[in-house]
This record gives C-alpha cells, sequence and structure tokens, in this order.
C-alpha cells in the first residue's frame, strides 16, 4: 500500500496554549515560600516498597523450605 501524501494539510500543526494558575511558589501547599515553582511530591517512598518486597521474598522462601522438610503423612 503507498500513500501519496498526507491528504489534508491544514491539519498539520497546532496551537499551544499555556494557561497560568497561579504564581508559583507557596500556593498549593507544597512548601515554597520563596517564589520558587516547586514540584508537587507524589507516589509512595521507593524505600518502604523495597523493604515490603524484600520481607515478602524472604517470607516466601521461609515459607517454602518449611513446606518442603515437613513430610505429611496420613494416619487414619
Amino acid at each position: 500500500m503507498k500513500l501519496d501524501g498526507d491528504p489534508n494539510a491544514q491539519n498539520d500543526s497546532a496551537k499551544i496554549i499555556i494557561n497560568p494558575t497561579g504564581h508559583g511558589g507557596g500556593d498549593g501547599g507544597q512548601g515554597g515560600g520563596d517564589d520558587r515553582p516547586t514540584l508537587p511530591i507524589t507516589g509512595d517512598s521507593i524505600g518502604l516498597i523495597t523493604a515490603v518486597g524484600g520481607l515478602l521474598l524472604v517470607a516466601g522462601t521461609a515459607g517454602y523450605l518449611v513446606a518442603r522438610r515437613r513430610k505429611t503423612r496420613f494416619v487414619a
């Protein structure tokens, strides 16, 4: 399938519109107050996620080893 070009050349550009929402710095409760814009802190701490993941990995390995060593015998 061969394309012979853009069928509608009028939609090849767009205007970029920037709507400022404040003066930066102290609005939004993200610290600041020194008239410098700050980024919001989002998401969970990577240290906490790593610690929980490591704990789950250790608990899973320990559970596997305990289950493997136990010999279950059925006594009627």
